[in-house]
């Protein structure tokens, strides 16, 4: 899936830039798309707020956006905040609080930058980052061009490159927000049957159900979950990717715990357009 969605971007990128940097574009968009990063949860960070400390566990984030700073002056870094301010407006504004901004300095000189973003009232996380273990730990490219990364919730990257300063990479990042670029590549799915009809189930005694699913399209058939309203149904599944033309099983295990008529619903959410294909069993209990 990382090949697939790098290549997405390597298209829409190289089409903009000259030829003077694709080369170097192209091997970094390569090396970091869907690359997961390591993010140290104990750096103490500078607030200009009432905030004490940053949800890294947010489950209602959908992005992150992660700038490192390792080389850059003092006077560039504190320049680069302040433009950083108004694109933060204008994102939070059409995200509503699903996306956070983390920016991290390799820098033993914290105090010239608190007085600096207590005056600007900066209000997002700032790291400090004497030891420079965050760069260590993913080995970040030299070129602070490229220090600049888009997560997704998994702190999986999904874009690259400082929209600051390109157009073409805050118009990537805007698209990619609006699901004009999907972060997943869809392929397309037939059901044999969706609907399966028991006739004879029996009160605590457990009943298999079998959906198989057909991976119809040209990508790889990715399951990400299968969810199911009722306890007395547990759903069994294949984790690894199903080749395109391949076919694959959805187990459905049934226990009803009552008599009567018997109607459940299974959701399979996979990278088709929909997100997701709704299965459903019914029957009758005795």
């Amino acid at each position: 899936m990382k090949i697939f969605f790098a290549s997405i971007m390597l298209l829409f990128l190289i089409a903009c830039h000259s030829a003077s940097n694709k080369k170097e574009i192209s091997q970094n968009i390569i090396e970091w798309v869907g690359k997961e990063l390591f993010i140290p949860t104990d750096f103490p960070a500078f607030y200009n707020s009432t905030t004490d400390s940053l949800d890294h566990e947010n489950l209602d984030m959908l992005y992150k956006v992660l700038l490192y700073w390792g080389s850059e002056s003092k006077e560039n870094i504190k320049l680069e905040l302040i433009k950083w301010q108004s694109l933060i407006k204008e994102v939070e504004n059409s995200l509503l609080g699903k996306i956070q901004f983390e920016f991290y300095i390799y820098s033993e000189n914290k105090k010239g930058f608190s007085s600096f973003l207590e005056y600007s009232q900066f209000d997002h996380p700032v790291y400090f980052d004497e030891e420079n273990r965050i760069s260590r730990l993913n080995h970040f490219p030299k070129n602070n061009q490229y220090c600049c990364y888009l997560l997704d919730k998994g702190n999986k990257v999904l874009a690259i490159g400082n929209p600051i300063y390109d157009q073409i990479i805050r118009s990537q990042y805007n698209q990619i927000f609006t699901g004009k670029i999907r972060t997943s590549i869809e392929t397309t799915v037939c059901v044999k049957s969706n609907v399966i009809e028991v006739k004879d189930m029996k009160v605590n005694e457990q009943s298999q159900m079998i959906f198989i699913l057909q991976n119809t399209g040209s990508y790889p058939l990715i399951i990400k979950d299968v969810v199911v309203n009722c306890g007395c149904t547990v759903p069994i599944w294949q984790e690894c990717p199903v080749k395109s033309g391949s076919e694959t099983e959805i187990k459905v295990l049934v226990k009803p715990t009552h008599t009567g008529a018997f109607f459940k619903t299974v959701r399979v959410y996979c990278n088709i357009k929909d997100d997701y294909i709704q299965l459903r069993i019914k029957g009758y209990v005795y």
